[in-house]
């Protein structure tokens, strides 16, 4: 028996052996197919254990399973669920026997569950274990006695086994969870941890670490174990490393059994809340003015059907907030938040604080994690769509259940060092729909704001739409708070205000509709809109009653003059250089190359400067950097209308353009804008009349095309051409074309009382091409008419040097002067003043024809001659440049010089007539010199040469008209200085010689010149000749000297008269100041049968002294009969009476010769010319008796009829 019992013994001891043992020498893996089909089985995928496969019962139970893998469902975005690199459980083996299970450890390394919702509702965390189909055929064992089959099952013994975990460990694990119909990703990184259970009562414990969205955690928790069966002690810990932040939860969950509800406390602390927002939104820390220290305090108590959270206190920097949140769910899920804070300082908490230095980790501190991984996207599967982004708030994610109410006030909020109180915030939640209920608050000003409307979600996003009121009474103080500069408004300005408006929004884009805006009597009204986000955009719509801009300006104090007149510094200062060309480029416009934009603007009057400006209307677009006008006018502004349209690109590379800028001004008058506007023209313009400017621009930068059309003072300016270099110095090449009907009436347009003496004068027609800047110039081409006068050269203007200068070549046709001269206005008072030709040539006498009325008056009311007036050549001394010029003609009342050409050049003050040249009175003109202006007022230097002048002609000129034929040579050389026209013919100095040559003269001539006295001594000799031949004489006769001017006093010593009837000489002087000659001279007769008649007892060759005294232009001319020689006249004085009555003819002549055989008296002679004060009345002469005459009578009152 014992042997049998030994054997049996031994038996066991093997089988027990055998069972522990063996299993560690099995080669589990060739059971992997069968394992893999279990768990395919029990869990609806693919399971796959590519590792191997270890089980050991001894010296305790252990398994190992390497590189598992538990497939996805089809059409997730990865095809396995769970991976796992490695699981290895230990269990305790002595606990078995006793009916324990005592886990000693389980280690999980590098586990990754995925878990994901697909877009049509499945998810991949629901598994369907596979059905075992075939049916058992092991016999059904009989029902025991005693039972029923309908009785439950329950086992024969309560074998409950005890279960505990020394340590559950995590490796390296990732869990993510993912939702393709929305889009949402979430993922846990890097968990590392440890969990622990003494029993399934507990008490348990866990710690570890991980990262979520980026933000590295860790966490420790604890409970203690169940008492009673009802409650179970726990405390939490989470700890953000971002702004090192940590969570504390301490409670209890209560009623485990009936209704578990938790209580407990919840504390929240941090050293910066800039740290963990800036990390939960995935951004680095801004070091701005949320890192700072803050705090959550609350109490919390919550079942499955309520919670109520009181006693919240939030601590932020110097704010302390409270309130309570209660929560109640159901079928309906309640929420009230309440929240009231008595202050809060928005300046203290902008500023940005100290830096905090980091302390380092106490003693027991959770080890900070390692760096998280870099996160990889995971690749869609096969014609999975993209996920779309999530919205900021979406609320179709809300329940529709879900209602709830807010509530946020704070008394005092403290901004830009000044209050905002009674800020409040209440709005509610129904049926997935924000009701803002009241959002208000007090500014500074007394400016109440508030705002109603609701919150709906719409095309993927939030929407508001809303009321938005605004009222202030202070409005200036309002913007002064703002940093707003109202110094320049002026003080009654800026008081009261008011906005209403509809607004709506949503998270790119906000829009103010139908809002009123009210300001000092302005109304402003429209619509408004802007798109935000990366590329912002503005549509706007805007329409302004009435604005008064000058009254908002304030009145700016009168500069203080300084001592130095500006004048003297502009004279001084040294001319500045040509600026330098710069890029093409404007950088600060690139700012609106990030906008879009639209406009509809109008304004119904504004006032500015005085001007009322009515219909103001904008329509324009700015988009991608181009900025489209379609529309920009003004209807009336002072009388004149204007419009623009076009484009300009190229905002976004800072190098804009305009393209087919059209613009367009017209107006009546201009002058009622100019007054209306207070501005004063740069030019003096009277009766504008219409005006219209219109044209095109277009061009860049670097150069600009225009063509434009002008109409003003009935005349057309047309520019056709382009500007280059808009930045630095800009190049103009421009055609122009400058039209006028009525030159005059030009002229008197641009101020001026200018009526031509013979009326019109005609138009101006003049185009050319300009090339330069606007400071340098050149204008070439001219080609025209002006007033009849075809014009044609180039012109250069360089007004950027010192001395501005013009560098003229031009050509003209004929040039009528008296035709430009203007009409002599004639006063009342009589009798008109004498009249005096311009330069040298003395006046004429006041019974001059109407054709010469246009010359200039002396001045009366001094006397004399010449005009005393200030002759100021200043402007001689701004500008300097060259002329040329040459004309057809050039005619001044019948002084006409053909084929003139001048060449003149101004430098310095000093005009240098380097030459004029011409035909005058068909002979040649040459004439050079200088005009300047000095100290002692004018200086003039001239040199001429006359040859060969048709010396009738040319004292017809003159108002002359004694001699009838004839030439005249001349030369000689001047020079004067004086202030005045008196002052410079008293200072005359030169010399010179003249010649006529073959001078003839008529008896009967009339009028007056400086030939007259020349003219007369002719006229004489020709009667005498006439009186001696018996018939009219027409002797022709040479005049030949030389003369000196000494302070305006002409010297004659040896002038030399020739003719038919002797020779003569004759020395005197003039007094061109005093307008006076006084001259002496003999003409030896030529001895002839006449002479030999006349004087009887001589064999001398008859001589007869003359002299000719008064003034230069009327002198009287006298023959020295007492000279002649005595007793030699034999004149049968009863013939001459027989021949008188026979012949009617030869009586007129001797009756001018004998005036004393008539018995008649000798005509009186001409009168001297007026002056201002009138000449002293003669003396009555006593009429003289009738005497027989003597032959030296008779003689001597032949020589005066001769005289005549």
């Amino acid at each position: 028996m014992n042997k049998i019992l030994i054997i049996i013994a031994g038996l066991l001891v093997t089988l027990v052996a055998a069972v522990l043992i063996v299993p560690g020498f099995m080669n589990w893996n060739q059971y992997r197919g069968m394992i893999q089909t279990e768990a395919a089985a029990a869990t609806g995928r693919a399971v796959e254990i590519d590792g191997d496969i270890r089980i050991q019962l001894l010296p305790a139970p252990r398994l190992v399973i390497e590189n598992a893998r538990l497939a996805n469902v089809e059409g997730a975005s990865s095809a396995d669920m769970v991976t796992l690199k490695r699981l290895e459980v230990h269990v305790a083996l002595a606990p078995l026997f006793s009916g324990a299970v005592r886990v000693q450890s389980v280690i999980l390394v590098e586990p990754e569950l995925r878990l994901e919702i697909l877009e049509d509702g499945r998810n991949n965390f629901t598994f369907t274990p596979v059905a075992k189909t075939a049916p058992s055929t092991a016999p059904q064992p009989a029902s025991q006695p005693g039972t029923s089959s309908d009785a439950p099952d329950a086992p024969l013994f309560d074998f409950r086994p005890q279960l505990s975990i020394d340590n559950f460990t995590i490796e390296g694990g990732r869990v993510s969870f993912k939702n393709a119909g929305n889009g949402r990703t979430e993922t846990i990184d890097n968990l590392n941890g440890r969990f622990a259970m003494a029993a399934l009562k507990g008490p348990w414990e866990a710690s570890g670490s991980a990262v979520v969205r980026g933000i590295p955690l860790s966490f420790l928790g604890s409970t203690g174990a169940i008492v009673q069966g009802r409650t179970l002690p726990f405390n939490f810990d989470l700890t953000a490393i971002p702004g090192t932040v940590r969570s504390q939860f301490s409670g209890a969950l209560t009623n485990l059994q009936d209704a578990p509800s938790v209580k407990g406390k919840i504390a929240i602390s941090g050293k910066s809340l800039d740290a963990i927002l800036s990390a939960t939104a995935g951004l680095p820390a801004s070091g701005g003015a949320l890192a700072r220290p803050f705090g959550i305090d609350a109490n919390v108590v919550a079942s499955a059907s309520s919670a109520n959270i009181t006693g919240i206190g939030v601590r932020f920097t110097d704010t302390q907030m409270s309130g309570a949140i209660k929560v109640k769910t159901g079928k309906a899920t309640e929420i009230e938040i309440s929240l009231a804070a008595n202050r809060l300082d928005l300046d203290g908490f902008l500023r940005t604080p100290a830096p905090v230095a980091a302390k380092p980790a106490g003693k027991g501190a959770v080890p900070p994690p390692t760096s998280p991984p870099a996160l990889k996207a995971n690749k869609p599967a096969a014609g999975q769509a993209k996920a779309k982004p999530a919205a900021v708030i979406d609320l179709t994610r809300l329940p529709k259940n879900l209602s709830a109410t807010v509530n946020l006030s704070v008394e005092a909020v403290t901004y830009r060092g000044q209050p905002i109180r009674q800020a409040k915030l209440n709005y509610s939640l129904a049926s997935q729909e924000i009701t803002l209920n009241q959002f208000s608050a007090l500014l500074p000003g007394n400016t109440d704001v508030a705002l109603f409307g609701f919150i709906t979600q719409s095309g993927g996003a939030p929407q508001f739409g809303g009321n938005l009121d605004a009222t202030t009474s202070d409005l200036r103080k309002f913007l002064s708070w703002l940093d707003i500069d109202t110094g320049g408004v002026a003080a009654g300005k800026l008081r009261q205000l008011t906005l209403a408006a509809k607004l709506a929004a949503r998270p790119d884009a906000a829009r103010l509709r139908d809002f009123k805006l009210r300001f000092d009597g302005t109304t402003v009204s429209g619509d408004a809109s802007v798109l935000l986000g990366a590329r912002p955009g503005i549509d706007a719509t805007i329409s302004v009653d009435r604005i008064n801009l000058d009254s908002y300006l304030a009145k700016v104090a009168a500069p203080k003059r300084t001592g130095r007149p500006a004048s003297a510094a502009a004279a001084t200062k040294e001319p500045e250089a040509a600026p330098k060309a710069t890029s093409a480029e404007l950088p600060s416009l690139g700012a609106l190359a990030g906008i879009d934009a639209q406009l509809r603007a109008q304004v119904k009057t504004l006032i500015f400067h005085g001007l009322p400006v009515r219909g103001i209307a904008a329509d324009m677009v700015l988009a991608s950097g181009d900025l489209r006008i379609d529309r920009l006018r003004v209807a009336d502004a002072g009388g004149i209308n204007a419009s623009l349209s076009g484009a300009l690109t190229g905002l976004t590379k800072a190098n804009p353009r305009l393209g087919n800028v059209n613009f367009r001004i017209e107006g009546k008058n201009l002058n009622r804008f100019f007054k209306l506007a207070k501005i004063t023209p740069p030019i003096p313009v009277r009766g504008l009349g219409r005006l219209a400017l219109s044209g095109t621009v277009s061009g860049g930068l670097a150069g600009i095309q225009i063509k434009s059309n002008a109409q003003a003072f009935g005349g057309k300016v047309i520019l056709d051409g382009k500007i280059k270099s808009l930045i630095g110095t800009p190049q103009m090449e421009m055609g122009f074309n400058i039209q006028h009907r009525d030159l005059a009436r030009l002229v008197r347009n641009l101020g001026t009382d200018y009526r031509p003496k013979k009326g019109r004068i005609g138009g101006l027609s003049v185009s050319g091409f300009l090339t330069g800047t606007t400071d340098k110039m050149k204008i070439t081409s001219i080609e025209g008419d002006i007033g009849g006068v075809a014009i044609g050269g180039n012109v250069d203007v360089n007004l950027r040097a010192k001395v501005p200068s013009i560098d003229a070549r031009l050509n003209t046709s004929d040039i009528d002067i008296e035709r430009f001269l203007p009409a002599s206005k004639k006063a009342a008072a009589s009798p008109p003043a004498p009249l005096l030709w311009r330069a040298s040539w003395p006046g004429v006498t006041a019974r001059q024809s109407a054709r010469t009325a246009g010359i200039i008056p002396a001045q009366a009311a001094r006397g004399g001659r010449w005009s005393r007036a200030p002759i100021d050549l200043a402007g001689l001394h701004k500008f300097g440049g060259n002329l040329a010029v040459k004309s057809d003609s050039v005619k001044f009342g019948k002084l006409r010089l053909v084929n003139a050409d001048l060449t003149a050049a101004l430098n310095r003050g000093t005009l240098n007539i380097n030459k004029l040249t011409g035909l005058v009175f068909g002979g040649d003109l040459r004439l050079d010199g200088s005009v300047a202006g000095g100290p002692g007022g004018a200086q003039l230097v001239a040199r001429y040469t006359l040859a060969n002048l048709d010396a009738a002609a040319a004292q017809a000129a003159f108002g002359g008209r004694q001699i009838t034929r004839g030439r005249m040579s001349a030369s000689g050389e001047l020079g004067a200085v004086g202030a005045n026209q008196a002052a410079l013919i008293a200072s005359l100095n030169g010399r010179g010689t003249a010649a006529l040559k073959r001078i003839g003269v008529d008896t009967s001539g009339t009028g007056r010149s400086v030939l007259s006295g020349l003219a007369g001594v002719l006229r004489s000799v020709n009667k005498l000749g006439a009186v001696l031949g018996g018939r009219a004489s027409n002797s022709l006769a040479d005049i030949n000297g030389a003369y000196t001017i000494n302070n305006g006093v002409v010297a004659f010593n040896d002038l030399t008269l020739a003719s038919d009837l002797g020779k003569g000489s004759m020395r005197g002087t003039v007094d061109l100041p005093g307008w006076r000659i006084k001259a002496d001279g003999q003409l030896d007769l030529v001895q002839t049968l006449a002479t030999a008649l006349l004087l009887k007892n001589t064999r001398r060759r008859p001589s007869i002294p003359f002299s000719v005294r008064g003034a230069l232009d009327a002198p009287r001319v006298k023959l020295e009969t007492g000279k002649l020689p005595g007793g030699g006249i034999r004149l049968p004085i009863p013939a001459l009476e027989k021949l008188r009555k026979k012949n009617r003819g030869a009586a007129r002549i001797l009756d001018k010769i004998l005036p004393g055989l008539s018995g008649g008296q000798a005509p009186a002679p001409a009168p001297p010319p007026r002056t201002s004060a009138p000449a002293p009345q003669p003396a009555p002469t006593p009429e003289p008796r009738r005497e027989k005459p003597k032959v030296e009578d008779l003689l001597k009152g032949i020589l005066r009829g001769l005289t005549r």
